[in-house]
């Protein structure tokens, strides 16, 4: 399987992801709450598991079910496989856009779907793979997350920076491109925000977690020079360093044939 620096870059934080991933761990936790309406599923697919954070959350919450998990990194897999004891899970190393054949009762995805190159077609592709009277659910990451960071920096740099999330798509544009696929969606704007000691910190955080993405554009190299500059707009702006993050979590049901 070929390692783009998106997958790289999770599997380079994969032995110290969870104790850092604590917005995609909130993020988890909202959208199995919003799964308290879906009826019991008899098996379950996961796209983009990581190490698993959301897989023993359902796995748990849905016993009778089986669930499989997937993810294109081999050492996510890894540590998900560590981590998680329960008889009902089975762990696969697959991209988005290639999901298993079969037919599933709900699809679940954490903070990962942001990451597929055309976002339409991965929605397209995980209907397809529904059941009748079944659910897609996931938690989006929007181009509207690290705003601070993006607007110091561009200051800091003199120029306009674009991080990764620029790439991301906005909630309107989520809901529009659900809408196109599904009849019966239920969309929530969820914000968290985190606070570091430093912009050092905050850097190391995002590198933890492999949310760097593909990195900046243009590309940039952080001399001591930009860190210091960079964080005293950070402070200047926001009087601290701060870190939103925005999310779109979402439930598309896929209504039964008649």
């Amino acid at each position: 399987m070929a390692e783009t620096k998106i997958v790289r870059a999770f599997s380079n934080a994969s032995s110290n992801y969870e104790q850092h991933a604590i917005v995609q761990r909130a993020c988890a936790h909202d959208l199995l709450e919003m799964l308290d309406k879906i009826h019991q599923p008899r098996n379950i697919l996961e796209i983009g598991c990581g190490t698993g954070l959301l897989t023993r959350m359902v796995a748990e919450r849905f016993p009778e079910a089986s669930v499989l998990a997937c993810d294109p990194s081999q050492k996510m897999l890894a540590e998900a496989r560590k981590q998680c004891e329960l008889g009902n899970v089975e762990f696969d190393c697959r991209w988005a856009h290639e999901p298993p054949n079969g037919s599933w009762d709900l699809i679940v995805s954490n903070a990962a779907l942001q990451w597929a190159e055309d976002f339409d077609s991965a929605i397209d592709i995980l209907k397809k793979r529904l059941s009748e009277n079944s659910a897609l659910a996931f938690t989006y990451f929007t181009r509207n997350t690290y705003p601070e960071l993006a607007e110091s920096l561009s200051e800091a740099s003199g120029r306009t920076i674009e991080l990764a999330c620029a790439r991301f798509l906005s909630p309107d544009e989520i809901e529009k491109t659900l809408s196109d696929h599904f009849s019966d969606i239920d969309t929530r704007l969820l914000v968290y925000r985190l606070t570091f000691p430093g912009i050092r910190a905050l850097l190391e955080h995002i590198k933890l977690t492999g949310t760097r993405g593909n990195g900046a554009s243009p590309a940039l190299r952080w001399t001591k020079g930009l860190l210091e500059k960079t964080e005293r707009e950070y402070l200047l702006r926001f009087g601290g360093i701060h870190a939103s993050y925005e999310v779109m979590a979402c439930i598309a049901k896929q209504a039964r044939s008649i």
